[in-house]
């Protein structure tokens, strides 16, 4: 999966090209194609979040790569130590590499988010099928749960583990929109399990919830710098 990165700047900073070359020289040593959005900090048109950022500020996946000193005032240039105990005006190439490395971890948990939920659909309607869970269940201790009765309250656990990577952050990454096509998802699982008993609503709500996380991972495009990406 791609890492969302991108460049925030005022229009009259003197450093952006520096941290232009920084972000090429960094795409280089990971070896990974040279790709990122950029925000003009004043543009109506830029998120909330990047206007609290100097110029120029370096974001992958919405973190800075070098964590920035407060500041007062409301427009303000950046400037960066480097190993050497210089300044520059731009982010070290190293800190952004370090930053396009980190997140393995996270990424991996994106991926398995949804996981949650499509055992919330396979879980069984039968008592045929409860022996294939009672090992597990018994082993955490939640052998009680194994009983037709506490289904329902199992799949809305499962499932409501599988909406909080939905609700994380939300505002930083596409609004609400893959929260509530998840909510939607996670209850027509409940209702082709439990209510309805249809096949149909049940994978179209498994569907729909795995919708949800490949939109919420997918990156947020900004204006992409097509001079720097074709470089």
């Amino acid at each position: 999966m791609k890492r969302r990165v991108e460049l925030v700047y005022d229009a009259d900073c003197p450093n952006v090209g520096s941290a232009r070359t920084a972000l090429l020289e960094a795409f280089a040593q990971r070896g990974l194609p040279a790709a990122w959005s950029e925000w003009e900090r004043h543009d109506p048109e830029a998120p909330s979040y990047v206007r609290s950022c100097g110029s120029p500020t370096v974001l992958v996946d919405g973190r800075d790569t070098v964590p920035p000193l407060p500041r007062a005032a409301e427009t303000w240039c950046r400037l960066y130590e480097t190993e050497s105990e210089r300044l520059q005006g731009a982010p070290p190439v190293n800190s952004i590499a370090a930053a396009l490395g980190r997140g393995s971890k996270a990424r991996l948990l994106a991926l398995l988010a949804p996981l949650p939920g499509a055992l919330a659909a396979l879980l069984p309607s039968c008592p045929f099928c409860w022996p294939l869970y009672a090992g597990a269940l018994s082993a955490l201790g939640l052998g009680y749960l194994l009983n037709e009765e506490h289904m329902p309250l199992v799949a809305a656990v499962l499932l409501l583990l599988t909406l909080l990577p939905l609700a994380y952050r939300v505002r930083e990454r596409h609004g609400y929109g893959p929260l509530l096509v998840g909510v939607l998802g996670s209850g027509a699982v409940l209702l082709g399990k439990f209510l309805l008993g249809s096949d149909a609503t049940l994978y179209a709500g498994l569907a729909t919830l795995l919708a949800a996380h490949m939109w919420n991972i997918r990156r947020r495009d900004g204006k992409n710098c097509s001079r720097c990406e074709t470089a």
